[in-house]
């Protein structure tokens, strides 16, 4: 099991086992960071986004059962998970909302209930691609040369100038450009796979 895969059916076929704990070892390795950072950025606290973590996976495998993973049918995992997330997201900021040493701002709780065009859903998108796209540069170092995978980040990801490139990793400016070329094509291709699993539409 491949813990960088966002959404695999053959993860989700296992989670249904509940006796399974390399399955959900895996399902937390994957998306505990998405979760933790998304609690973060909605203004739960610390303590309060682990908690929602936990609640999450602790939903996920009261719920898994009923999930039906279909390709190409739309809806799917990430917006399932969303659902969860959203709920327990909610549920926190509202009792950090009670708590007397601290005022929340009630708009935060209700944006959790508004649609695609809310700020939480906005930031929710946001916090999935950034997954993606770290995911999808794990996939492109196990499937391209380290040489060849230090290039591209270098110079495609980390933006350095193309001579500090062929200085540091002594290599030519023919080489970085051509593996900007080449390894984008098995980045985006990567990052491809990602997206279609996880709208599953996956």
């Amino acid at each position: 099991m491949d813990s960088w895969d966002l959404t695999r059916s053959s993860l989700l076929h296992r989670l249904r086992d509940l006796e399974n704990r390399k399955a959900w070892e895996d399902f937390y390795d994957t998306y505990w960071k998405l979760l933790f950072a998304y609690a973060r950025r909605t203004g739960l606290s610390e303590a309060d986004a682990e908690d929602m973590v936990m609640e999450t996976v602790i939903c996920v495998s009261k719920q898994m059962e009923g999930f039906v993973y279909e390709r190409g049918r739309g809806g799917g995992f990430k917006g399932w998970l969303k659902t969860i997330v959203r709920r327990r997201v909610a549920d926190l900021l509202r009792k950090q909302a009670r708590r007397p040493q601290g005022v929340r701002d009630w708009e935060s709780v209700l944006a959790l209930e508004l649609g695609p065009e809310s700020d939480l859903e906005v930031l929710w998108e946001k916090e999935w691609s950034a997954r993606l796209e770290l995911m999808a540069l794990e996939k492109v170092r196990r499937r391209v040369g380290m040489k060849q995978y230090q290039m591209y980040y270098c110079y495609v990801v980390q933006e350095w100038e193309v001579v500090e490139v062929m200085e540091t990793l002594g290599v030519s400016r023919g080489q970085v450009y051509s593996a900007k070329s080449r390894v984008g094509m098995v980045y985006e291709a990567a990052l491809m796979e990602l997206e279609e699993e996880g709208e599953g539409e996956a």
